[in-house]
């Protein structure tokens, strides 16, 4: 594809005061963060057209202005909205309101008004190989990262790559579709969606080399390059060069991210260089074992779901029972719930783990990220 497509990239720069699942909250270096990442898009010459469209309704206009002489030197179309959030809307989570800022772009940009296809970036993460991602990428279909074990469950709203009409027809408002009663994500909304209706849908095909801070988990995004080569490679051949669907395993769902150096001095510095097992192969498992293979020496990882699941990163995934016969110095159980931690932690207890070799990584997460 070439480059007549809008880049859309979203912002909050100053968010409301309890904001859930968000971690950066300092105006200053969001502020910071969503320049730098502006500026490389329009530096790199990703897109002819570029709008960031952000919520909190600040005027950037004095910062932007050498962004807006570089786009406009590189011949780029540059545009930025913004606007104030529905309060309502923000604080059931960052990414309704991301939702509710893609719909006002849809209305009040002009760039998006002219073009047909546009490419969705969360506004403070910068795609190093996006611009590979254009160019396999076809302008009549939509790509996702897509997750789910036998049926699609779960989408990456990161980025994301579809035609304009298709966004309007399919996903504009879904941000008021929610079911307070189960939660629902607004990534899996984006799943129920697709399956209702006939949308044309691939998987993206290529590993996306994310670099920045996650906002909702103060996660770094890191990945090697051998990494980004070889799942590259296994995706395009997955996807058959982006022209079908191919469902991840859900654990994976934003695990590309290593946990802060601040927090892992500050909580699993004494399991560094150790030998460790992991216990739980969902999401936070898969973010924990990102980090603990750099810096300790991961001897199992086990999963109740084994069976199924079968491989994570190329890393075999065990029973407890099996696990628990390795020689290792600690236990990390890396589960959301408190329920399933103390399930899992009778389970190892019973098969003869002493309670001070076992550590709760869940909990951990949850208070660094104020969950």
């Amino acid at each position: 594809m070439n480059k007549n497509f809008v880049l859309l990239l979203t912002g909050t720069i100053k968010p409301f005061e309890g904001i859930p699942y968000l971690k950066i909250k300092d105006y200053e270096t969001r502020k910071k963060q969503y320049l730098e990442t502006i500026h490389y898009y329009v530096k790199n010459r990703v897109s002819n057209n570029i709008v960031f469209c952000e919520n909190s309704n600040e005027n950037l206009d004095k910062e932007l202005t050498p962004i807006k002489l570089l786009a406009q030197k590189n011949s780029i179309k540059f545009e930025y909205i913004t606007f104030q959030g529905s309060k309502k809307t923000i604080k059931i989570g960052k990414s309704y309101g991301e939702s509710e800022i893609i719909d006002y772009a849809m209305s009040n940009s002009s760039l998006m008004k002219k073009n047909k296809y546009f490419i969705k970036v969360t506004g403070r993460i910068i795609i190093t190989n996006i611009t590979l991602l254009r160019l396999i990428i076809k302008d009549y279909k939509s790509y996702f990262l897509t997750y789910g074990d036998t049926v699609l469950n779960n989408v990456d709203t990161r980025c994301f790559c579809m035609p304009i009409d298709v966004y309007k027809r399919h996903f504009a408002n879904i941000y008021l579709k929610r079911n307070v009663k189960t939660e629902t994500s607004i990534e899996q909304l984006y799943a129920e969606e697709m399956k209702a209706g006939y949308i044309n849908l691939s998987s993206i095909p290529i590993r996306l080399n994310y670099t920045g801070v996650s906002g909702g988990q103060g996660g770094v995004y890191e990945t090697s390059k051998i990494e980004l080569v070889i799942d590259s490679l296994d995706k395009l051949i997955r996807t058959r060069f982006g022209s079908r669907l191919y469902l991840e395993y859900g654990g994976l769902f934003q695990s590309d991210m290593i946990i802060p150096p601040n927090v892992w001095n500050n909580y699993f510095k004494i399991i560094e260089n150790k030998r460790i097992i992991i216990c739980g192969a969902a999401m936070y498992g898969c973010w924990f074992f990102n980090t603990a293979r750099k810096k300790t020496k991961v001897v199992g990882w086990a999963d109740k779901s084994f069976n199924k699941i079968k491989k994570i990163m190329h890393y075999h995934i065990e029973s407890y029972e099996s696990v628990v016969t390795k020689k290792f110095d600690y236990v990390v159980i890396a589960v959301y719930s408190n329920k399933a931690f103390e399930e899992i932690q009778e389970i190892l207890v019973n098969y003869g783990v002493e309670k001070k070799k076992i550590i709760n990584v869940g909990s951990i997460f949850n208070e660094c990220m104020g969950r």
